[in-house]
């Protein structure tokens, strides 16, 4: 399951659960309904998540690659599944932030 909230200029996506197929799905979903707001922040929140597979990693690059500096996933120091996107590489390629209020914080380029 998750939780979504929008909070000023954000779409935040609280993943309650391990980011696996299933909730994936769940995920790619939420991320598409937020992207329908078009200029606004989508903040993934992977503060709870205790494990992510090659799944949960795709549709976050992919979210990504569509929305680039307005896309964000909090994931602090040490959890659990931090370590997986520094073995793949999406440490470089995705905007990580420790924080839900470090994602909120940064000031975005108007277009």
């Amino acid at each position: 399951m998750h939780l979504v909230e929008q909070r000023g200029d954000a779409i935040i996506i609280h993943v309650q659960e391990n980011l696996d197929m299933l909730s994936a799905t769940r995920l790619a979903s939420a991320i598409e309904l937020a992207e329908g707001n078009q200029g606004q922040r989508i903040v993934v929140c992977l503060d709870r998540c205790k494990s992510c597979d090659s799944a949960g990693l795709s549709v976050l690059a992919r979210a990504h690659k569509r929305n680039g500096p307005y896309f964000f996933v909090v994931l602090p120091d040490g959890a659990p599944c931090r370590r997986t996107f520094g073995v793949t590489g999406l440490s470089t390629l995705i905007q990580l932030v420790p924080t839900l209020q470090g994602a909120l914080d940064v000031k975005l380029q108007s277009a």
